[in-house]
């Protein structure tokens, strides 16, 4: 679900960068596509965050293969799932 909303976000930084270049007065344009650049950067780093955390918590197998210990790269603490072989859904 988070994912979800942060693929929403990517998707409307997206645009905003796309309709602030169509803006004739420069300073407007500018802000616009600072605006949008931002939201798709701050989406696409907790995108990235997120599926590290799944695969390093034990969701994908390919992380465990990888050597990936349960370390969340976004607080640096160590997993509560650390030693299970699968995580609980909740």
């Amino acid at each position: 679900m988070k994912i979800g909303l942060l693929l929403i976000a990517l998707g409307y930084g997206y645009k905003i960068f796309l309709d602030a270049a169509k803006q004739k007065v420069k300073n407007l344009r500018l802000l616009g596509q600072l605006v949008g650049a931002i939201m798709m950067t701050v989406a696409i780093a907790g995108i990235v965050c997120m599926v590290t955390c799944y695969m390093s918590a034990g969701f994908c197998s390919m992380g465990q293969k990888m050597g990936y210990k349960s370390m969340c790269p976004i607080f640096g603490k160590q997993m509560p799932y650390s030693d299970m072989k699968t995580v609980p859904v909740k």
